[in-house]
């Protein structure tokens, strides 16, 4: 099951809060602190909707987490999942994602836990060591096994979740690839469903797809590639197993930061990593005539091509296809 990643909004506060109640119920219950407004006060007076992400599957929220990003360590705030989707292996896929994270900047992950509560083991259990105790609290750290590629490269100021504000910036980029093969005229409907998408809407094939940027040395996007489970037409064509497998989407690089800056490469690199800690073990990619000019870049990324899927952007618009083993 792969979960996406939505960030949050001013306006989703009130869901938010409900959703930690929901979810520390019980464990506050267990040790007689359980006073829903004492929980609503402390989570209102910390909220950030830049720091927290929805945690969505199949379109509908499952949770939520607040991650605190700093230079030199990142900070696990929040994280809740509600009762109905624990224990179905979405809280594990979540918590290898913010470490994947966190090791792209080469940072430990730090967290607090209740005492007392199941999320003890859970933390314990996904390689987090205790490091100190309060009355009520018991905080742990997770040291990063070591920087990796799209971490060091210096054209990048950093590669994480797509947020709000970066939607004007892709548009940018959008509009200098997303145009008609024949005409160059730009696909203003395409470019709406892409944006679409990354908002967190499905697609014809009822998919949701989770986004990474990667950003300019100011902050500013610069680059984006989405991942999903895999159109069912790309599976058959590979005779691959579709829920080992993820599917890379709207792959685009601000042109003045193509080929030699490496941006492609780095971004590429994260998001093997994160379609590995969502638990794919295969990742897939297919491009069509339009972007005929990146076919080498899948040739040298990818392990292996597997021909063309005939017709699979319209008559004529074959695509080709190809795999990486994660």
């Amino acid at each position: 099951m792969f979960v996406v990643f939505i960030q949050s909004q001013e306006s989703d506060l009130e869901r938010l809060v409900d959703m930690r109640i929901a979810a520390m119920r019980e464990s506050l219950e267990r040790v007689g602190r359980f006073d829903a407004q004492r929980a609503r006060e402390r989570f209102t007076s910390t909220f950030t909707p830049e720091t927290s992400y929805l945690i969505m599957v199949d379109g509908h929220a499952a949770g939520f987490f607040s991650l605190d990003r700093h230079h030199d360590v990142h900070t696990l705030r929040h994280f809740y999942i509600l009762p109905q989707y624990q224990r179905r292996g979405i809280g594990a896929q979540v918590l290898k994602r913010v470490l994947a994270d966190a090791s792209r900047k080469g940072c430990p992950v730090t967290l607090a836990a209740l005492r007392e509560s199941d999320a003890n083991r859970f933390y314990r259990n996904n390689g987090f060591v205790k490091v100190s105790e309060e009355e009520w609290d018991i905080f742990y750290t997770h040291s990063p096994k070591g920087a990796t590629p799209s971490s060091t490269n210096n054209e990048i100021g950093c590669i994480r979740w797509l947020g709000w504000a970066d939607l004007p910036h892709l548009d940018v980029v959008l509009r200098e690839h997303v145009r008609d093969l024949h005409t160059g005229q730009i696909v203003e409907s395409e470019i709406a469903s892409i944006k679409a998408h990354m908002a967190g809407g499905a697609d014809d094939e009822g998919r949701h797809r989770s986004y990474l940027v990667a950003c300019d040395p100011s902050g500013l996007p610069v680059a984006c590639m989405g991942l999903s489970r895999p159109d069912a037409r790309m599976s058959v064509h590979v005779s691959m197993n579709a829920p080992d497998a993820m599917e890379l989407l709207n792959v685009f690089v601000r042109r003045d930061f193509m080929r030699a800056k490496g941006i492609g490469r780095s971004l590429l690199s994260a998001v093997y990593e994160e379609a590995k800690a969502a638990g794919a073990s295969r990742l897939l990619v297919n491009s069509g005539p339009r972007y005929l000019a990146s076919w080498g870049f899948y040739d040298r990324m990818f392990d292996e091509a597997h021909g063309m899927l005939v017709d699979y952007y319209g008559t004529g618009r074959h695509a080709k296809v190809w795999s990486k083993v994660l």
